[in-house]
């Protein structure tokens, strides 16, 4: 019975390990006596000890090897290297523009505040009859006051000729009166033209009455206009019948008068409907 370097006992056809431990087995000398690898004599009886035969060497036990983790390289980690190289690099980015943005000096920008601002555009309003039948009357009441000192102007002037005496103190007012009337007329003109009545029932043809109408009326206030500076400048000595100008306001007042009179035909009962001054005369326009 042999045994191995760590003494359990294995039997003689062992194949160089113990079956209990691993360890190699131990050399014995001619008496039995287990003796250590490399030894010459049996320490126990002196008996010389068989050496293995040259290139042959006795086994020795493994040594143990201390364990390593293992570091994978499969699929699973090329993956997770991929994955953090993509968070970096997007971290990397949005590093980047937090610092241009913030880098951005206020004198590069101009003059532009810091904080924009958008004007309010208020929406656009959406025209209604009443909307825009409301904006016609605020036209319409603007003409008998005008209608009225034309009038009293032309009196004025008017009693001076009939007198005899050349022009009195007035005429010079009067006059500056009429050339206003002549003046606001226009001013009435300009703000007809960008007038809708496109809501209402025959709209537009209820804008071209009064757009003839008060384009001829204004006619007759120049033609006014000019005949009060000509009796100004003759100190009220001639006729009505000698002056041009005046026989042109005769000629047109008939013709502006039946284009009004068409215009609130028509107008004064859509005024009606749309709750606005229905009862318009010819000689208020």
């Amino acid at each position: 019975m042999r045994t191995c370097l760590n003494g359990h006992a294995v039997a003689d056809n062992a194949h160089g390990f113990c079956g209990v431990c691993g360890a190699g087995l131990a050399q014995v000398c001619t008496n039995g006596h287990a003796v250590r690898p490399g030894a010459r004599f049996c320490p126990t009886c002196g008996a010389t000890i068989q050496q293995p035969a040259p290139g042959i060497s006795a086994p020795q036990p493994e040594a143990v090897r201390p364990s390593v983790p293992r570091q994978h390289s499969g699929p699973g980690l090329g993956l997770g290297l991929g994955i953090g190289a993509l968070v970096l690099a997007v971290v990397a980015v949005v590093v980047f523009l937090v610092v241009s943005n913030s880098s951005t000096s206020p004198s590069s920008l101009g003059n532009t505040s810091s904080t924009s601002t958008t004007a309010y555009v208020p929406p656009p309003t959406t025209a209604t009859p009443a909307s825009q039948g409301a904006e016609l009357t605020r036209l319409l009441q603007s003409g008998p006051q005008d209608r009225s000192a034309l009038q009293n102007a032309i009196d004025v002037i008017e009693q001076s000729i009939n007198s005899g005496r050349g022009c009195g103190a007035g005429v010079l007012g009067a006059v500056t009166e009429i050339q206003a009337v002549a003046a606001g007329r226009e001013t009435l003109l300009a703000q007809l033209s960008t007038t809708s009545l496109s809501a209402v029932p025959n709209g537009n043809l209820v804008l071209n009455n009064l757009k003839s109408a008060w384009q001829i009326s204004g006619r007759i206030d120049r033609a006014f206009e000019q005949w009060a500076s000509v009796e100004e400048n003759n100190n009220c000595q001639l006729s009505d019948a000698n002056v041009a100008s005046y026989h042109t306001t005769a000629v047109l007042d008939p013709i502006s008068t039946s284009i009004k009179t068409q215009f609130v035909d028509r107008w004064n009962p859509i005024a009606r409907q749309l709750n606005q001054p229905s009862n318009w005369s010819a000689d208020q326009i």
